[in-house]
């Protein structure tokens, strides 16, 4: 993180030279540092008390099922047991992303992989994905869903 924005990037190690200091790294950078924009829209965290249940769908790979961690109207971070295997690929696509909200509502398109992360003191892997192609009916109706949980959230907190 660079003054508050968060990039990320593979380096190559070149090589370690010793001086008085200590050690100093060599590295190749690439040609172009990708940023990583996290969701700028607001988060509401769920309780796991009543959870919601997720279900992704991969082109090859094994359907991954776990609850809703927070959700955005632009993506949500996932809560899995375990270790994800094969392990997840940042930008992978999940052709289908499928929950059913708490008020009935399903939420059905398309999510793209942002980040992942596996807590091996707890064994969860946490998944952060981006919601892709949501009809305009699912989007409203989960913008409605997260303005009412907000609005619950401060009268209860």
């Amino acid at each position: 993180t660079h003054h508050g924005v968060r990039h990320q990037f593979d380096a190559i190690h070149i090589q370690a030279l010793p001086s008085d200091s200590g050690t100093h790294h060599v590295f190749q950078f690439p040609k172009g540092i990708e940023q990583i924009q996290l969701r700028d829209a607001f988060r509401v965290k769920l309780s796991q008390a009543h959870p919601i249940k997720v279900t992704l769908t991969h082109a090859t790979n094994p359907a991954i099922t776990g609850t809703l961690a927070d959700l955005s109207s632009s993506g949500m971070r996932i809560r899995i047991d375990g270790l994800v295997t094969p392990k997840p690929v940042r930008g992978e696509i999940y052709s289908s992303c499928h929950l059913v909200l708490s008020d009935g509502q399903p939420v059905v398109g398309g999510a793209r992989l942002m980040h992942w992360k596996y807590d091996p003191d707890l064994r969860i892997s946490f998944l952060g994905v981006q919601f892709e192609n949501l009809d305009g009916t699912t989007q409203r109706a989960l913008n409605r869903f997260l303005t009412d949980l907000q609005r619950k959230q401060r009268l209860t907190g």
